[in-house]
């Protein structure tokens, strides 16, 4: 399992600051805690958040 720490990141600043440069990571859940993410292949996953909201995709 492997874990990120997220503290670092700024809820104000501008995710488009580090857009597609190596190594920067990017918060795209906004803030939100994921607490389980399962994924298959590529496209193909499902997580679940902090406040138990469920989401499941597949792109095809």
């Amino acid at each position: 399992m492997i874990y990120f720490h997220h503290y670092c990141f700024s809820k104000n600043k501008n995710t488009n600051q580090n857009k597609n440069q190596p190594v920067y990571f990017k918060d795209e859940m906004r803030g939100t805690i994921l607490k389980e993410f399962v994924s298959l292949r590529p496209k193909l996953y499902a997580y679940k958040t902090e406040n138990n909201a469920e989401v499941k995709n597949l792109k095809v």
